[in-house]
């Protein structure tokens, strides 16, 4: 036994050595660090998309902006998985601004909500266009959280919704992308050289993402460190307690920043500051940088260049070279690389050959188009409205003329299928649209759907509806709603349906909540509608 044990640890201290000398031999070359050059504060650097204990991150808000602190960085953007319903006003922390923009989950992938200007009435989820509007309605932005996840269930899939921004680096997803055994290797060499190793795995091409991502859209575009601190431990966070909490906050605020020139110095006051920070980003102002290929936290300033494009090399850092790429036509980016190293150390956002500033329009909220006077059908009599709902909700009808309203209670506790739904006959005849007017106690979302023949609840189609106090016209095509509880590539357009239903769920509704909605004026267009220019109410 005694030899064995012997044995068993010779063996062990062997193999302890032989990784530790692997690990040594191939670490990836330390990051330069050259002489800054002076600063007048209108540079600020910081992290984004970082995770704390409010999700599934390991750090406290406080434990990470003091971390930040000792990285030497300004800002910290926290986007803890939410629904939008809480909020926090922008505060400093270690002398850190902290700013909060929730990470949503949608159906076609996660969307950061980047400032929002107050928190929502109701869950932020559901289908992507219906929840980058609801960001838009509260003054946010809406950006593409790891597009290209490796994760396919964090993949952006929504390629025909008109984004704000979109991260062209995702740190998380590039470890994921690669090998057991490479991560392994990885793992040692953490130990020693952290930052430079987490680098050592970006490999993705640069020009191909962005250009694939943004497809033609303006755009800004963000570097994202997805950081949790946390290995070992599900998206849940359970058992966050015997998680490793690796990679480090520390590690990747060394690893990568985001270079962020504003007008005017930073002042102290959280709110002003954090507006001088979004709108520079938001204006496409802004560039990331590999910190651990070259620790530069000070502005960079280009030797040479062609026209208003920069180009040649950059002042101060040794072997680097400025690269111009086009993008589109009248459109660039500018990319540093450092010798012995493929991946880019410097990349800008998209700019215009004609003006390195270029503005991007602000995004308004998408407006209810009201629907044109029809004469193709009767109004819907409130008397053929019935409530279906599962076991643990309860509702009510109240009539009067043309005008129903519901009130309701959703079922308490998890989700667990509570909804609450009015459902009417639709007839015989083929719908093409529904035209109704709306109005609801307090904000919320209402899910329009169509019911046709099959299966034992019958196939379903669905779009939501954003309602609140104000009443308004709607209209919805058939053409317009997607499958509900089942893939397919079919789309209704004009169709025979059995009931048309306005349901009340929990993907934007809390469980235990209760509400009130009316509906006037319901009418099912019968049969092809001829094509009308829309007109606002």
């Amino acid at each position: 036994m005694r030899r064995f044990l012997k044995f068993t640890s010779m063996t062990a201290a062997a193999v302890l050595a032989a990784a530790a000398v692997y690990a040594v031999a191939t670490l990836p070359p330390r990051a330069l660090t050259p002489a800054a050059l002076p600063s007048d504060g209108r540079l600020v650097w910081g992290a984004y998309h970082v995770h704390s204990t409010r999700s599934d991150g390991s750090g406290s808000l406080d434990e990470i902006a003091a971390a930040a602190a000792r990285a030497g960085l300004h800002f910290v953007v926290f986007t803890d998985h939410g629904d939008a319903t809480r909020l926090e006003a922008p505060v400093y922390r270690s002398g850190v601004l902290c700013l909060d923009a929730p990470e949503l989950s949608t159906q076609n992938g996660h969307l950061v909500a980047l400032n929002l200007q107050r928190p929502s009435a109701y869950p932020l989820a559901g289908e992507a266009r219906d929840v980058v509007e609801d960001i838009h309605r509260l003054g946010g932005w809406a950006v593409a959280a790891h597009p290209e996840s490796p994760r396919p269930e964090l993949r952006w899939r929504a390629p025909g919704v008109r984004l704000d921004g979109f991260e062209w680096l995702n740190v998380d997803s590039e470890w994921r992308a690669h090998s057991a055994w490479r991560l392994l290797g990885a793992g040692l060499r953490t130990f020693i050289r952290a930052p430079e190793t987490i680098a050592s795995l970006f490999e993705s091409p640069v020009p191909a993402r962005l250009n694939a991502v943004a497809d033609g859209q303006q755009m800004f575009s963000l570097a994202a460190l997805d950081a949790h601190a946390r290995f070992g431990s599900d998206s849940n966070g359970a058992s966050r307690g015997a998680a490793l909490h690796l990679p480090s906050y520390s590690s990747l605020f060394r690893t990568v920043a985001q270079a962020v020139p504003i007008e005017r110095r930073l002042s102290g006051d959280a709110v002003a500051d954090s507006r001088l920070i979004l709108d520079a980003i938001h204006d496409r102002r802004s560039y990331a940088i590999v910190r651990a290929f070259a620790d530069v936290l000070a502005p960079i300033k280009f030797e040479s260049g062609i026209g208003e494009v920069p180009t040649g090399e950059v002042s101060g850092v040794p072997d680097a070279t400025v690269s111009v790429t086009p993008v589109a036509p009248g459109r660039y980016r500018l990319e540093a690389r450092i010798a012995g190293h493929e991946f880019p150390w410097l990349v800008s956002d998209l700019k215009d050959v004609r003006a390195l500033l270029v503005p991007v329009p602000a995004s308004t909220p998408p407006e209810n188009i009201a629907p044109l006077p029809s004469d193709t059908g009767p109004f819907v009599p409130p008397s053929d409205w019935r409530i279906e709902k599962d076991a643990t909700s309860s509702a009510t009808i109240q009539t009067a003329d043309a005008r129903l309203v519901m009130s309701y209670r959703l079922g308490a506790g998890e989700p667990a299928g509570q909804y609450v739904a009015l459902s009417a006959p639709a007839g015989a005849d083929p719908i093409e649209r529904i035209e109704f007017t709306a109005s609801a106690r307090a904000p919320m979302r209402i899910s329009l759907q169509v019911r046709v023949a099959g299966g034992p609840d019958g196939q379903r189609w669905g779009k939501s509806t954003y309602v609140d106090e104000t009443t308004q016209s709607i209209s919805v095509r058939l053409s317009d709603l997607q499958p509900i509880d089942r893939r397919t590539a079919l789309r209704p357009v004009v169709a025979r349906v059995q009931s048309v239903l306005v349901v009340i769920d929990t993907v934007n509704t809390r469980t235990g909540s209760a509400g009130e909605l009316t509906l006037q004026n319901v009418r099912f267009v019968r049969g092809p509608a001829t094509p009308q220019p829309p007109r606002r109410p």
